[in-house]
């Protein structure tokens, strides 16, 4: 579930540990920031999800 506001210094972490995430260690921190950056930073929230979406059409259907 998602929260629906999150603190400055959550979206900092969340964007440090982005920076070093691969593969799909990835997707919870881009889902995340997608969501929480949506009304702040809508560009960055729609690059963000354009990243998320081949990573999610990866995934077996059961984990998606």
């Amino acid at each position: 579930m998602v929260n629906m506001f999150a603190h400055d210094v959550e979206l900092a972490r969340w964007q440090a540990e982005l920076s070093e995430a691969q593969g799909s260690s990835r997707l919870p921190l881009l889902s995340a920031l997608a969501w929480h950056l949506r009304q702040r930073e809508p560009s960055r929230a729609q690059t963000l999800a354009a990243e998320l979406a081949p990573l999610l059409a990866a995934l077996p259907e059961a984990e998606a």
